[in-house]
């Protein structure tokens, strides 16, 4: 089964909750990846861009029961990913391979520098950052 995977930014939660169903919309600034898991590589960031344990992170809140959701970064990540990450990619590869998941380190520094920059953007703005999986 395939996994689609949005990161946006939206304005606050009540505005992140509308695109559960039908997506951030098309003027919404994004970037969609697929087929990793999304909720444990949130936390996987979280615990290397924090130095936390991975049992003592925050980790995403979640909107939506059944079929699509969205993950609510918890602010501290959201700051820690506007600052450096450098070399976190790597680390993260190797975090889903313990797991038994693939990740190409290209498409890895790719997505890592990709949410950094929307990070990056939702701080400037006072908005937050999310994530859609569908």
């Amino acid at each position: 089964m395939s996994t689609i995977i949005e990161f946006f930014i939206a304005a606050d939660d009540e505005s992140a909750a509308g695109a559960v169903q039908d997506g951030p919309g098309p003027d919404a600034d994004m970037v969609t990846y697929g087929n990793f898991d999304a909720l444990e590589s949130i936390e996987e960031w979280e615990s290397l861009l924090t130095g936390r344990d991975a049992d003592d992170v925050e980790g995403p809140d979640v909107l939506g029961d059944d079929g699509p959701l969205v993950l609510v970064f918890p602010s501290a990540l959201t700051g820690a990913l506007a600052g450096d990450v450098s070399g976190v990619a790597a680390r993260w590869v190797r975090l889903r391979a313990d797991e038994g998941e693939e990740i190409d380190e290209e498409l890895a520094e790719e997505i890592v520098a990709e949410v950094a920059a929307l990070a990056g953007r939702a701080r400037a703005t006072g908005a937050g950052l999310y994530c859609r999986v569908f």
